[in-house]
């Protein structure tokens, strides 16, 4: 409903295969600082000067990535008030299966 209050929260996920070095990144979803992930308190930063080289920052992308193309795709969401907060998990396992995305929508007060 337009007017009315939306908090999406993404959460990107990792496996624990350990990042050796640096990945480049080209800044595609903006530069990243001290973003706060989840309740805890942690940030993270990823910057095309920093790059990623930890899971943690590599999940936070896939996070940014959803953001984008949620904004980009749903033009409905549009004409409400839409909070983003990001959330990282990373398994102590290793493979695809473990690097993914979710979304949860909350309406607030829509009733």
């Amino acid at each position: 409903q337009p007017g009315k209050k939306l908090v999406v929260t993404i959460t990107g996920m990792a496996d624990n295969l350990p990042i050796r070095g640096r990945i480049n990144y080209d800044g595609i979803y903006g530069d990243f600082t001290d973003v706060p992930i989840g309740d805890g308190g942690q940030t993270v930063t990823v910057t095309k000067k920093t790059g990623i080289t930890d899971n943690v920052q590599l999940a936070l992308l896939r996070a940014a990535g959803i953001e984008q193309y949620i904004t980009s795709n749903i033009d409905e969401l549009g004409m409400m008030r839409v909070d983003y907060d990001y959330d990282v998990k990373l398994a102590e396992q290793v493979g695809g299966k473990y690097r993914r995305v979710t979304v949860e929508f909350k309406f607030v007060d829509v009733f």
